[in-house]
């Protein structure tokens, strides 16, 4: 391998990586803004339940609100873990990104 094929290699790995972070932060991005819808939805709803333990209805809803509340609690934690693995996935590619720099830099 010629040292300008090596450099075309290194070159194609880093545009590579960097395409990969770019997506990863895109997604990051994405999840982060449905999280955040998620959030306030979540709070207006516990706002209405509030209100309902005003009448006498809560005895009765009681149990579709507990299911509700499971499922809110569970898409909660799903986001959750999404977003921490995008983030880690964003940190690797970034590590990448910053040794084929290093690399180029070296040749």
């Amino acid at each position: 391998m010629t040292n300008e094929e090596f450099m075309n290699f290194i070159v194609e790995k880093f545009n590579s990586f960097e395409k990969r972070f770019d997506n990863f932060e895109r997604r990051l991005d994405e999840f982060e803004e449905r999280f955040s819808a998620f959030e306030k939805r979540l709070e207006k709803i516990e706002k209405r339940l509030d209100g309902f333990e005003e009448f006498e209805q809560i005895a009765s809803n009681s149990e579709a609100i507990t299911e509700i509340k499971i499922k809110l609690d569970k898409k909660l934690e799903s986001y959750d873990k999404t977003i921490t693995e995008l983030k880690q996935k964003s940190e690797e590619a970034e590590l990448d990104i910053q040794l084929l720099k290093k690399l180029v830099v070296n040749l």
